[in-house]
């Protein structure tokens, strides 16, 4: 699963988050990606998420915590 193409809501979810990292200092909520990206239900944006860190795109840290996606920066 590592080496498939991102799909387009991936895509979309790893590229918010990367840019509200770097702008905001922290990672947006579900809910903020929810009314950014016009996603239905944190739910989905849940299992976006869960993808992404399967394929080692984010991890997700801390359990029941808000804005815990950190976006994982492979080393060289």
């Amino acid at each position: 699963m590592a080496g498939r193409i991102l799909g387009y809501r991936e895509r979309q979810v790893l590229e918010y988050a990367n840019s509200t990292i770097e702008s905001e200092g922290v990672a947006p909520s579900y809910s903020m990606i929810c009314r950014e990206l016009g996603i239905a239900t944190r739910g989905e944006v849940s299992r976006i998420v869960s993808n992404l860190e399967q394929r080692g795109k984010l991890r997700r840290v801390g359990s029941g915590k808000v804005r815990r996606i950190r976006i994982y920066q492979p080393s060289c």
